[in-house]
């Protein structure tokens, strides 16, 4: 898989028009997908934390002088970024690549949830059938 693109995949309209073996495979299909978006998530995440770390360290450094020379004691947090971000336009790339990293943590997050309620959900379908052999239904 190229590195930003997600799979298309097509969950089926009714799995119970799937036959078990088809059942079987899809699962492994979403096993795949969710382990290989898990691994992403766990590559971006130690990225965004590194990146976080060091803007934060950046604009606290630059805060302490905006205070200093602003003469407020206490600006609340978004304030103050904004006044650095406004003085310290060397900072805007690390602050967009930083929010460019949320913004794919979040969609990564959100198909890791969308696999695992999918696998679930076939994972049921197999699971009646089960039952429904053994009751003989």
């Amino acid at each position: 898989l190229k590195k930003d693109v997600e799979p298309e995949y097509t969950f089926p309209d009714d799995p119970e028009e799937m036959n078990s073996t088809e059942l079987g495979t899809k699962m492994l299909y979403f096993t795949g997908l969710h382990g290989h978006t898990q691994w992403r998530l766990g590559q971006l995440e130690a990225k965004l934390i590194a990146i976080t770390a060091e803007y934060k360290i950046r604009i606290q450094q630059h805060g302490l002088e905006w205070k200093e020379e602003a003469g407020i004691k206490r600006p609340s947090a978004d304030v103050l970024e904004a006044a650095v971000l406004k003085q310290h336009k060397e900072l805007l790339p690390l602050f967009i690549k930083k929010t460019e990293l949320e913004a794919l943590q979040a969609q990564l997050e959100s198909h890791v949830k969308i696999y695992e309620r999918a696998w679930a959900a076939l994972s049921r379908e197999l699971a009646r059938r089960e039952m429904e052999s053994r009751t003989g239904g």
